[in-house]
């Protein structure tokens, strides 16, 4: 599988905490930079973005077309777990990355967009280190059925937000409720918020959300303070 590069949008200040932001099914690593710097511009100057692009592979629910994905997705939408383990490998290898630069896991949190919304939810709860949180955007919970075997501790008390579009006709209001039910029984730390009049796209509600959330798990870190964030002081 053809692999691409990946965009980075770097700190506006000094680079204290990284958000890993995955694309949906079909698009590349630029489709959510303008949600990145929306973000960023909004205050968030000390997060460094990175927006990876998942290989080229067939797509079976697409009638076998070549496309960027992080996983096989067919009609039964049976879990394609060789897809996800290797691009959870990618997303692994990025925070690992980070660490080397001095940025530890705790300081790194998860995003995405549809199939990069499941892919964040799977790759940050069986991630074997903590890290900040995951922020999943018109997603679900990938690979349910194997809950138990892929899900790790690290992450089980992660903050997680789930939200989605009321009239989304991709992800399936009922599809999001009943994975966020599922997370929620296995006694994960996960929010669900809803948005009415919104189908399978972000909107500002959403964007003003994602940011609250973000200043919680990632807060800027004040100049002097040790490395204290602010929320802590």
């Amino acid at each position: 599988m053809l692999r691409k590069s990946v965009l980075t949008i770097p700190a506006l200040a000094k680079h204290t905490s990284t958000l890993v932001v995955l694309h949906g099914l079909g698009a590349d690593g630029s489709d959510l930079a303008p949600i990145a710097q929306a973000l960023q511009n909004r205050g968030l100057h000390h997060i460094k973005f990175i927006l990876p692009t998942a290989p080229m592979r067939p797509v079976s629910i697409n009638n076998g077309m070549l496309m960027p994905a992080w996983y096989d997705i067919n009609h039964t939408f049976s879990d394609d777990m060789v897809g996800l383990e290797d691009s959870r490998n990618t997303i692994e290898a990025l925070i690992k990355s980070e660490e080397e630069e001095g940025i530890p896991s705790t300081r790194v949190a998860l995003t995405g967009f549809s199939q990069g919304a499941a892919l964040s939810i799977f790759a940050g709860l069986s991630h074997k280190k903590p890290l900040a949180g995951v922020i999943a955007l018109s997603g679900y919970l990938p690979a349910a059925i194997h809950f138990q075997k892929w899900m790790g501790q690290a992450n089980k008390l992660m903050p997680i937000l789930m939200m989605n579009g009321i009239e989304d006709e991709v992800i399936k209001l009922q599809y999001a409720e009943r994975s966020y039910n599922f997370l929620k029984d296995a006694n994960c730390n996960v929010t669900f918020k809803t948005f009415e009049d919104l189908g399978h796209s972000i909107n500002a509600e959403e964007i003003t959300e994602a940011l609250t959330f973000i200043e919680k798990i990632l807060p800027a870190i004040r100049k002097g303070s040790g490395g204290t964030p602010l929320n802590k002081l």
